[in-house]
């Protein structure tokens, strides 16, 4: 038995290094997901969203939205232009654009 979970640990760990190697190469060479070209569709015309603003125009739940967006922002794709503030809570939210 402990044999057995030695192996699926060692197999956790080969698919979870593959796996983070293959999404490196795919960051690096520019390639963006379905879900990343639906966000990037949504800035045409140089528009700005907030990411919560993103979830009604892409039609994706937030934490989808987030995951994207941050992974858009490392790529260079996106960038913060400013800082707006939400109506009752007056918590601050970035607003996101194409990168120039």
């Amino acid at each position: 038995m402990e044999a057995a979970t030695s192996a699926a640990r060692t197999m956790k760990t080969n698919v979870k290094s593959t796996s983070l190697k293959t999404y490196g190469a795919l960051s690096a060479s520019g390639y963006l997901s379905e879900k990343e070209q639906q966000i990037m569709a949504a800035f045409k015309d140089g528009h700005t969203f907030t990411r919560q603003q993103l979830v009604q125009e892409a039609g994706m739940d937030i934490n989808g939205v987030c995951g994207r967006v941050n992974a858009l922002i490392e790529k260079g794709a996106l960038e913060v232009c400013g800082v707006t503030y939400a109506g009752g809570t007056r918590k601050p939210r970035e607003v996101l654009r194409r990168a120039l």
